[in-house]
């Protein structure tokens, strides 16, 4: 068991142990990257269909994520946690994009919203790696 344990260590690092299921997140994870793959490629006719399926992707892995807190480390479940809420409120706009089309004044505005989003999820992640990198030179001096 040790040996197997050893072989797969690359994709459970920094995963918690305790729990069964939580050692599978890599694997939902590719999972769910393939579903959202397959909808883009085959059900590029039925918009809201993609958009539904994505919604309900994303609100599940929020939940997921949220309730079992798969990572050792608390930041990286915050992280995990706040991706997933910044994809299912885009997954949103975009229902109410696919959903009101007609309009272009409205869809510029929720073009708008879906910038702003992606903006402040962005800047998160730069805010946080500058903290990595800020770290790093710490501990290397």
């Amino acid at each position: 068991m040790e040996e197997l344990e050893e072989w797969y260590e690359p994709l459970i690092e920094g995963l918690r142990r305790d729990s069964p299921g939580i050692q599978f997140q890599y694997v939902v994870y590719c999972m769910r990257r393939t579903i959202l793959v397959y909808t883009a490629f085959f059900l590029n006719f039925f918009p809201l269909a993609q958009v539904a399926l994505n919604i309900k992707i994303s609100l599940l892995a929020f939940v997921y994520q949220a309730s079992f807190s798969p990572y050792e480390d608390e930041k990286s479940d915050k992280v995990e946690v706040f991706n997933e809420a910044i994809i299912y409120l885009t997954s949103m706009t975009l229902l109410i994009l696919v959903k009101e089309s007609e309009d272009i004044e409205f869809v510029d505005q929720i073009g708008w919203v879906i910038i702003g989003l992606l903006s402040v999820y962005l800047g998160y992640h730069m805010f946080a790696f500058m903290g990595v990198i800020v770290d790093a030179a710490k501990h290397s001096y």
